[in-house]
């Protein structure tokens, strides 16, 4: 005898984490909407999961001004490499 139950939940365990990136992008979702009349074109780039959860909330006139989703984590970048690693300079 263990001592210990080995019996997992059926109830999956919340992934704090992955609610505050669902968060995170609502909010620059949202933020995006609230000056979507001036943008004639927007290029997103942010790592994989954070552009599927931006899709679920920009506006439909965002949407058609999207020009480019690059999918890449760029946050621990230096703002002066960032032009090689988006146009290969």
């Amino acid at each position: 005898m263990s001592g210990v139950d080995e019996r997992r939940s059926a109830i999956a365990q919340t992934d704090r984490h992955e609610l505050a990136e669902q968060r995170f992008a609502a909010e620059v979702a949202a933020g995006l909407n609230r000056v979507a009349g001036p943008v004639s074109a927007l290029v997103v780039v942010a790592p994989p999961r954070i552009l599927a959860a931006l899709h679920l909330d920009l506006s439909e006139g965002l949407r058609r001004v999207l020009m480019a989703e690059i999918d890449q984590d760029l946050t621990k970048t230096a703002v002066s490499e960032m032009q090689r690693h988006l146009c290969g300079r």
